[in-house]
């Protein structure tokens, strides 16, 4: 469990940081952390987290309009020295409106395809009506995305 609480901190750091480079200034409203996986996928006792933060998104009741900018990263983050580094940032923006942010990215599973000893990253990218799969690549520190396809909608 305490683990589990330093991974969220971590992510939430790392992506309130990615989040307002895009911005420029902080954002107002809470951050947190809409999903979280950890792993280990190249098993060398390292984890690597990949997570999805929210931060922002203030609604007026009276009228239901946003208020405040919302911003949202997924990314990709390691340890080094035992201090969370950011290893790739999949997607980042910040929107005005309350529209749902475009693309999501779901973390479907972690699983050795190739033999090599490391796991390949299998995530469903969905947007505005479609969704295609990305697999990702673990290699020398970094992730590589080797597929992206085989998608689907309207």
């Amino acid at each position: 469990q305490a683990e589990d609480s330093e991974y969220r901190q971590a992510a939430l750091q790392v992506g309130k940081e990615v989040i307002e480079r895009l911005k420029g200034q902080s954002l107002r409203g809470e951050a947190v952390v809409e999903t979280i996986q950890v792993l280990d996928l190249n098993r060398d006792g390292t984890p690597e987290i990949f997570a999805a933060i929210k931060q922002g998104s203030t609604v007026n009741e009276n009228t239901s309009q946003q208020t405040n900018p919302t911003g949202f990263a997924t990314l990709w983050l390691t340890y080094k020295n035992g201090t969370p580094q950011l290893l790739e940032t999949i997607q980042a923006a910040v929107s005005a409106t309350r529209i749902q942010r475009s693309p999501h990215h779901e973390f479907l599973g972690a699983v050795d395809m190739t033999g090599d000893g490391i796991e390949e990253v299998i995530l469903k990218r969905t947007d505005y009506e479609y969704a295609v799969f990305e697999i990702y690549e673990y290699k020398n520190n970094r992730l590589n995305r080797v597929f992206s396809g085989a998608g689907f909608g309207c």
